[in-house]
């Protein structure tokens, strides 16, 4: 058991280096294309940090295995919103948010409230269902580079030089993310499983916290360096595209028969995630640790509730 938690500790350490270099890097060619922090959390940081959940779909959907892949998706909004997003108002104490961030962000989780049950509703995700979330993905897409003039950044451009340092400090540290995250997710199953816990837990929560793990330490680690709106653009962009445009991938690729009864109770949590998230959002302009404390709440239940929903279902 010692050589699993040695290589767990390693990518844990790797995953926080990592992550700085990609804040550093995202943040560099931010202020040389004169975007703004929730934009490039929205587009850049999201896609990068999307990557895991990806790979799961693709080598699902070539496996005929995408429920697994829509457990995952649909768990790593939960973690996103949650867990990460909980995390974050924990760690900062205070968010405070600005209007026209305050309209972005409701509209990432108001589009997560209306997808959740039109995936939920469907009992078979196929190529048209794909389509549709495609569809969703590059309206959404427009709309947020539509608004992009509005939430440009107004400061000094950095110099050339600075920027092709950034870029590869981006490309370097998205690589040792998904690389570090892959081998904590190895190493967390073979550590869970000494201790005889089931299979199906472990799908449920370490699958979707490891694909998670890359918004999860960039979010946190972006608020350790204040950069509060990149911190929320990451973990909110990373909802919709898993749920436009991976989800919409892979039904294409894999069409889903649901499996209801466990994906009843991870669709019911992401809406209420999502739900009681936007409702922080449009009663106020910042995000509490209070606030922080009930979001993480509701991901503790929701294990509890997953965990006795897998125990005592008949097998399907």
């Amino acid at each position: 058991m010692l050589i699993p938690i040695i290589f767990l500790i390693i990518s844990i350490i790797v995953l926080a280096k990592a992550s700085d270099w990609t804040i550093d890097g995202a943040t560099t060619i931010a202020r040389h294309l004169k975007l703004s922090d929730l934009v490039v959390g929205f587009l850049l940081l999201s896609f990068a940090t999307s990557l895991p959940e990806l790979s799961v779909a693709i080598s699902s959907g070539l496996s005929d295995a995408g429920g697994i892949s829509l457990g995952d998706i649909l768990g790593s909004n939960i973690v996103n919103i949650s867990l990460v997003i909980g995390l974050v108002a924990i760690f900062a104490g205070e968010i405070l948010i600005k209007k026209e961030d305050i309209k972005q962000l409701s509209r990432v989780v108001l589009v997560s409230i209306v997808i959740i049950p039109f995936i939920l509703l469907n009992s078979y995700l196929g190529i048209v269902q794909g389509i549709i979330l495609i569809v969703l993905f590059l309206v959404f897409l427009f709309y947020t580079l539509k608004e992009e003039i509005s939430l440009e950044y107004k400061g000094e451009q950095p110099s050339r030089k600075k920027t092709i340092k950034g870029l590869r400090n981006f490309i370097i540290g998205i690589f040792l993310i998904i690389v570090s995250a892959s081998f904590a997710v190895e190493n967390s199953i073979i550590i869970i499983e000494h201790f005889s816990l089931s299979q199906s837990f472990i799908g449920a929560t370490v699958i979707a916290i490891g694909t998670s793990l890359p918004e999860l330490f960039v979010s946190i680690r972006a608020i350790r360096k204040k950069y509060f709106n990149l911190a929320l653009g990451n973990a909110l962009g990373s909802c919709i595209i898993n749920l436009t445009l991976i989800l919409g991938l892979l039904s294409i690729l894999s069409p889903i028969t649901l499996e209801k009864s466990v994906l009843t109770v991870i669709g019911t949590f992401a809406i209420i995630s999502a739900v009681v998230m936007y409702y922080f959002l449009k009663t106020k302009n910042k995000l509490t640790k209070f606030e922080g404390m009930v979001l993480v709440l509701i991901y503790v239940i929701y294990l509890i509730t997953l965990f006795l929903t897998q125990t005592f279902s008949p097998p399907l």
